[in-house]
């Protein structure tokens, strides 16, 4: 649950700055969900 919720605020938060700062992008979201749950469970081993 806490993965979605972090996923769910990440998209919120950043993705219209990511779609600004690089015009358009095609953006693969299944890949960028599996780098984020990775970088999630590096930054927060006692949790996970």
């Amino acid at each position: 649950m806490l993965l979605g919720v972090i996923w769910h605020d990440f998209i919120n938060e950043e993705i219209w700055q990511v779609l600004k700062d690089y015009k358009n992008p095609a953006i693969d979201f299944k890949k960028m969900n599996v780098y984020l749950i990775h970088k999630i469970k590096d930054v927060l081993p006692n949790v996970f």
